[in-house]
């Protein structure tokens, strides 16, 4: 694996016309850099006074341990039924776009109005897609994709590895059900 430093606060990007830029939220907390490969997530064993660091960092979890990673895929020149009916066979509520393995753009259910469905179910979803798209790496810490979650009042966030490729997505469901796995609730 590369060897690269992920900013705490570059763990975001936002996709304009299938171009990833690094995104950068002033209210987040940490401007800590991380090494990916030392996360408990890479597994690579510390020594010395970096010691520290990576007990602070076993005790944080990152996007890649908790996105679901069986992706349901389309490309925006797919039309609004196909991407209906997806939905439906899978339950789910967002789908990512994708032309040549690259995220193109985000098709989710509150895009589909039924409007849209009864007037023409041949319509493009290049025509109803969010064609801006925050997605986050899979190094981005949880409490941060938690906090763009309330902030930005979204519901789901593509994932991309260090070579930007589409690899997961995290919903708020997928958000549930770490906290309920993992006992957050109780004191």
């Amino acid at each position: 694996m590369p060897s690269f430093v992920v900013e705490w606060s570059m763990a975001f990007y936002l996709v304009v016309k299938g171009k990833l830029t690094p995104f950068q939220f002033d209210y987040l907390d940490d401007s800590t850099p991380i090494r990916l490969e030392r996360t408990i997530v890479h597994g690579e064993n510390l020594k010395g006074k970096n010691k520290l660091a990576q007990e602070g960092l076993q005790n944080e979890v990152f996007a890649i341990e908790i996105m679901s990673t069986k992706l349901v895929t389309l490309s925006p020149a797919a039309k609004v039924k196909d991407a209906k009916k997806l939905m439906e066979e899978h339950q789910i509520h967002h789908i990512p776009l994708l032309i040549d393995k690259l995220l193109t753009g985000m098709i989710s259910l509150k895009d589909i109005s039924e409007e849209s469905l009864r007037l023409d179910q041949e319509i493009r979803l290049d025509k109803v897609m969010s064609k801006m798209v925050l997605c986050a790496s899979e190094s981005t810490p949880l409490r941060h994709v938690a906090q763009v979650f309330l902030k930005e009042n979204i519901n789901s966030l593509p994932v991309v590895d260090s070579d930007f490729v589409l690899t997961g997505i995290i919903t708020h469901r997928d958000l549930i059900r770490w906290l309920l796995e993992n006992q957050k609730f109780q004191k």
